[in-house]
């Protein structure tokens, strides 16, 4: 196991608040006249699964820090065990820095972002790299397309397509629907589920109902369900992960700063 991962729960969340604590000491300088948002999310979920792999079948917390200006965003993500699983309670098994650009074209948002992955657990301090393009468009079902690129220690092609839909009530609290298709080619298949060939991967489907407490708080319970829908992939995703579906359930707390 890395020295990262060997760290005590202690410091991981000492480091948690001392970074919640320098972004809240920066929100004079994120003041609406220089066009500076920043966020603090933390979620807490039953399990972790990304894109239909169950990367942890056990209790995860999950904060995130996003600062935006003018479409341009940086967000660093992280995901830390609750459990001993692998004899690694609270440390952190993932560590994810993302910088993006979005643009408005008429009804469609133009998306481009590079993605850092760094896996401090026992897997060494492994990383790896994508970049992403994204089209979604403000209709009926608000459909998104994304393409995500491997390098730098992944490799293949994941494309997604998302479809979803929102219901507000009332000025407080919003329900918002979506499910997601994944499709994966076949180096993309075979780094992550030993099958190298073109084929289909998960279907998420999602629901989150979110509630503003204040100005600045939204407090947001999730319910998702995950599948995998090639028979050949799902054998995989049995033999890796341990299972080809997941029900997960969680609640995640944003600060608008």
């Amino acid at each position: 196991m890395s020295k990262v991962a060997q760290k005590s729960g202690a410091r991981a969340l000492v480091l948690a608040l001392a970074m919640s604590v320098a972004l809240a000491s920066a929100r004079e300088a994120s003041a609406e006249e220089n066009g500076v948002s920043a966020s603090v999310d933390v979620a807490m979920f039953s399990a972790y699964i990304w894109r239909g792999q169950v990367i942890n079948d056990e209790a995860v917390l999950q904060p995130s820090l996003t600062v935006e200006k003018n479409g341009l965003s940086i967000n660093a993500w992280s995901s830390m065990n609750m459990t001993n699983r692998d004899d690694a309670q609270y440390d952190f098994s993932e560590l994810d820095v993302t910088v993006s650009y979005a643009r408005a074209l008429g009804p469609i948002t133009v998306e481009a972002a590079l993605l850092s992955y760094t896996f401090p657990g026992p897997g060494q301090g492994a990383q790896g790299r994508e970049a992403c393009v994204s089209l979604s468009a403000d209709v009926p079902a608000a459909p998104t397309v994304a393409v995500y690129y491997g390098f730098s220690g992944l490799e293949g092609i994941y494309a997604s397509l998302s479809v979803g839909h929102s219901l507000a009530f009332g000025q407080r609290y919003a329900l918002d629907l979506e499910i997601t298709g994944g499709y994966g080619t076949n180096k993309y298949n075979a780094l992550y589920f030993g099958v190298a060939e073109n084929r289909m991967n998960d279907v998420t489907a999602t629901a989150a109902f979110s509630a503003t407490v204040t100005q600045s708080v939204t407090v947001t319970p999730v319910i998702q369900y995950a599948v995998i829908a090639d028979s050949k992939v799902a054998d995989g995703a049995r033999a890796i992960y341990g299972d080809d579906r997941k029900l997960v359930a969680g609640i995640s707390i944003g600060y608008a700063l």
